[in-house]
């Protein structure tokens, strides 16, 4: 019975630790015990950061097929930051050197948030190619698509 009495002193040893080790991520887990561990550089906090993104690219015309398109030009920006910004945005059309304001407009994003807008905008495109830009002005960010435009022919031969 010794031997078997001392396997079991040295299992509850065993487990005494993993409770300990479990005790101890929960409490790291915790508000409280998060900011022990950034308080004593055992943890960093997390990034601060804003990015931009088409919502859905795949859904953007490649080919504009009128001289006047009107088209919905889908975005998003997310702040990854614990405290809301205000973005300010502003869609162009890039027609070699040349850009024109199509929208603008301001967006108030909460801390670990994303919002969506879909302005609808009017391009004139006759022939050649386009970009469609979508630009923060603070901070400095920005998205481009590149779209074809080759109208269809309004008369029959």
């Amino acid at each position: 019975m010794p031997a078997v009495l001392q396997r079991l002193a040295a299992w509850r040893g065993y487990i005494a630790v993993i409770a300990l080790v479990l005790a101890g991520a929960a409490v790291a887990q915790s508000g409280a015990g998060h900011r022990i561990l950034l308080d004593t550089g055992l943890a960093e906090a997390p990034a601060n950061f804003t990015s931009l993104s088409f919502s859905n690219p795949n859904r953007l015309p490649l080919q504009l097929t009128s001289t006047r398109a009107s088209i919905r030009i889908p975005f998003a920006i997310a702040n990854w930051d614990r405290l809301a910004h205000t973005y300010r945005w502003r869609l162009v059309l890039v027609r070699g050197a040349k850009t024109s304001q199509l929208a603008a407009g301001a967006a108030l994003v909460k801390g670990r948030a994303s919002i969506s807008r879909r302005p609808l905008v009017r391009i004139d495109c006759a022939s050649g190619r386009v970009g469609v830009e979508v630009q923060l002005q603070q901070p400095a960010e920005s998205i481009k698509a590149w779209l074809t435009c080759s109208p269809q022919s309004d008369h029959k031969q």
